[in-house]
C-alpha cells in the first residue's frame, strides 16, 4: 500500500510539459499517456508496456519506460526500455520490452514514462515525463 501512496503522489508532481527553447504550440503538441497495465512475458523476463504519445510533427528523439516494483515490501526490481521516435504530429504508439534485475511478477509497479523530442535543427523541443501505478498481468 506504501508504494501506491508513494506512486501516486509522483505521478501528481511528475506530469512536466518543459519547452524549453520551444515555443507555446510545441508544448501543447506533446503529450505522453502509459497504458493501464502491462503484460509479463517470457515467464517474467520482460515486461510488455504500451506508450501513446504526440508530438510535433518533423521532431525526431525518443521514448522511454521505467518499471520499479516491490515485494516482500522491498523494492526487488527495476528497469527499462527505450525507442527512437519521429513525429508525426499525431497520436502514435509504442510498445516496450522492459527488462528487469529479476523476474517481474504478476502485481502492481510504478511506472516512469518519459518523452524527448527536437526540431530537425534543434531550435525547438519537448520534454514530458510521467508516472504512475500499473498492474503487470
Amino acid at each position: 500500500m506504501r508504494i501506491r501512496q508513494l506512486a501516486v503522489g509522483v505521478a501528481a508532481a511528475s506530469v512536466v510539459a518543459v519547452a524549453g527553447a520551444s515555443p507555446a504550440w510545441a508544448a501543447s503538441t506533446a503529450s505522453l499517456h502509459i497504458g493501464s497495465s502491462g503484460e509479463i512475458v517470457a515467464k517474467g523476463a520482460a515486461a510488455k508496456v504500451v506508450l501513446n504519445y504526440t508530438c510535433p510533427s518533423g521532431y525526431t528523439g525518443d521514448v522511454s519506460a521505467y518499471l520499479s516494483q516491490v515485494t516482500r515490501s522491498r523494492l526487488t526490481n527495476t528497469g527499462g526500455a527505450g525507442k527512437s521516435i519521429t513525429c508525426t504530429g499525431s497520436s502514435q504508439t509504442v510498445t516496450l520490452y522492459v527488462t528487469g534485475t529479476y523476474a517481474w511478477k504478476r502485481g502492481d509497479a510504478v511506472a516512469n514514462g518519459y518523452l524527448s523530442a527536437c526540431a530537425p535543427d534543434y531550435s525547438n523541443c519537448v520534454n514530458i515525463s510521467t508516472s504512475k501505478v500499473i498492474t503487470l498481468r
